[in-house]
């Protein structure tokens, strides 16, 4: 086979302006780009189970059909108000997000008890130079000598 020169020339030509941006920009948001290609998968699922066109969800959305078609393209980057408008919409949760109370969290970490003795003092130094101590128990809130 031979080798020709033009041809490699021809293929190893920068990118275009508007791929090289294109690319970068996948690049920058793979991360949020590839949530919104899910989301938009599990959109249209939820749309064929339910017989649900892209007009009438855009209707129930209050919405123009164009927005839905972004939606459903994966490339939009989804905000809350959108993905509850959607929900709202199809009438089921696209996904859950597990949030603990504050409450649960601090009832998780909590100690019941724990003795451990700690040492105040039981006067003041200045009338009783040796500073009689005591230990003392927070779980009662005790002193016991």
């Amino acid at each position: 086979m031979k080798f020709n020169l033009e041809k490699l020339q021809q293929l190893a030509q920068p990118l275009p302006d508007g791929e090289r941006q294109q690319m970068e920009h996948q690049i920058e948001n793979r991360d949020w780009l590839l949530l919104s290609v899910r989301l938009a998968l599990k959109i249209r699922s939820l749309m064929a189970a339910d017989g649900i066109s892209q007009s009438e969800l855009a209707r129930r959305m209050g919405v123009t059909p164009a927005q839905v078609t972004k939606i459903l393209s994966g490339q939009e980057n989804l905000g809350l108000k959108t993905i509850a408008k959607v929900e709202s919409a199809l009438g089921k949760p696209l996904f859950s997000v597990d949030i603990e109370a504050p409450h649960e969290v601090s009832m998780r970490k909590r100690i019941s008890y724990v003795p451990f003795p700690i040492f105040i003092k039981s006067q003041p130094v200045e009338k009783n130079l040796t500073s009689a101590y005591s230990q003392f128990d927070f779980a009662t809130q005790t002193a016991f000598s």
